[in-house]
């Protein structure tokens, strides 16, 4: 919608995006539940316009095989999180190959905007990506070893703050199960302690309840695949309607959203 400027948000018609002069955007949007924070871009996602999309990067895949996401996701579809109560950003705008790149004085400026992020956006818990990352938003000083992933005892703003495993590939301490069974567990604490969280089809998160287009959008989908369930699995379907009203739907629910940014003062 028009051109961007470094660092700053805008509206979007499916989330407030912030965009950073590698063309990586922010996807968050007013009240989300669970705001996940990297340190920075890699290469690749900077290159690709999208996060998490190193080729051995889990973050997809544990998304869905955790129960955050209803559906499987790609980093094509980092755009979507929104609708699902869940944000994406970095601390660190820059696009590096590894953070030993990034400098003492990007790190200090990155928290700051993260911290203003925090406070305007408002989301539930912010999930950090990372030891690395913890250390230097909740300011230990050093990475402390004893650190655990899952609920820490620090606030970010008015946050909760949710400690999980960096899902690089490099990671080497955590096999994909493991690194699912602790996205599991934010799932848990999100259904015991956020308003509103519901359970979806097998314990998934959906943002449907507070939202009556996002649950007809809902319904929609749910039909749609039901209705082709019943049908012979050679048979060809067309799902073109239910997917044209179920978009439509999500057009409506944002455009009302960017309509409430332009009004907050």
């Amino acid at each position: 919608m028009g051109a961007t400027v470094p660092r700053q948000s805008e509206p979007s018609l499916w989330s407030d995006q912030t965009r950073c002069p590698c063309g990586l955007s922010d996807h968050i949007a007013p009240n989300i539940r669970v705001l996940f924070v990297g340190i920075n871009p890699g290469l690749r996602s900077a290159l690709l316009g999208h996060h998490f999309a190193g080729h051995s990067n889990r973050f997809w895949k544990v998304l869905y095989a955790s129960g955050l996401v209803p559906e499987p996701l790609t980093y094509r579809d980092d755009w979507r999180l929104p609708a699902f109560g869940l944000g994406l950003t970095n601390m660190v705008a820059r696009p590096t190959a590894g953070i030993r790149e990034l400098t003492a004085q990007e790190y200090e400026a990155g928290r700051t905007q993260l911290l203003t992020t925090i406070a305007r956006y408002q989301p539930s818990v912010v999930a950090v990506l990372g030891l690395s990352l913890a250390t230097i938003l909740l300011g230990t000083g050093r990475i402390s070893t004893r650190r655990l992933p899952g609920l820490q005892r620090e606030r970010l703003v008015n946050s909760s703050v949710f400690l999980l495993p960096n899902p690089s590939g490099r990671n080497a301490h955590y096999s994909l199960a493991d690194m699912v069974k602790v996205f599991r567990d934010l799932r848990e604490f999100l259904l015991k302690t956020v308003p509103h969280s519901t359970v979806h089809k097998g314990g998934m998160i959906t943002a449907s309840e507070v939202d009556p287009f996002l649950l007809f959008a809902d319904i929609v989908q749910e039909t749609a695949a039901a209705k082709e369930s019943t049908l012979d699995p050679g048979r060809a379907t067309d799902r073109t309607g239910d997917w044209f009203l179920a978009r439509c739907l999500f057009y409506i629910r944002f455009s009302y959203r960017v309509v409430q940014w332009m009004e907050d003062p």
